[in-house]
């Protein structure tokens, strides 16, 4: 059974080794067997000088998710977005995802978290319901705005209601 079409050849002149499980370089975009996948192996290929992140020009901070290994476009929309998130620092950045995952209420840590209706905040079931985190919304427990028709009258839920026999 002739299995040509499975893996790649080692893109060294001077070796063309069938490789099952070839590295594939992402810089010179050539694939290598196992004894020449390091950078000083391959052929047009320059490693980076270091593969540290990217710093932002405004602040001189790491940006997270840029590499050399990324092309250009794509760290610079990550730099991009970074400035117009206010050039948080990693840690920053770090804490400010934890934290969005938390309840909202004042001195709960918990971390599993679902949306009010009435004021958009994020609760832990303790704190859900309109009474348990202080919603000043107007919107009464259990009730979401609108019921479908536009008229803006408060409706319960559809999937509470039980559907009409004929």
């Amino acid at each position: 059974m002739e299995l040509y079409e499975v893996g790649h050849q080692c893109a060294r002149p001077d070796c063309k080794q069938l490789d099952y499980l070839p590295f594939h370089c992402q810089l010179c975009t050539h694939y290598y067997c196992v004894e020449h996948k390091s950078f000083k192996d391959h052929i047009d290929c320059t490693p980076p000088s270091s593969a540290s992140p990217s710093s932002c020009p405004s602040c001189n901070q790491p940006v997270n998710g840029t590499s050399p290994y990324n092309n250009a476009s794509e760290n610079e929309s990550l730099i991009t977005k970074h400035i117009q998130d206010g050039c948080l620092t990693p840690m920053q950045e770090l804490k400010l995802r934890k934290s969005s995952k938390r309840c909202m209420a004042v001195g709960c840590r918990k971390d599993s978290v679902v949306g009010c209706n009435g004021c958009a905040g994020k609760y832990c079931t303790g704190h859900r319901l309109r009474e348990g985190h202080g919603c000043k919304s107007g919107v009464p427990s259990g009730m979401k705005a609108g019921n479908g028709s536009g008229n803006g009258l408060w409706a319960r839920g559809t999937e509470s209601q039980p559907i009409p026999s004929k």
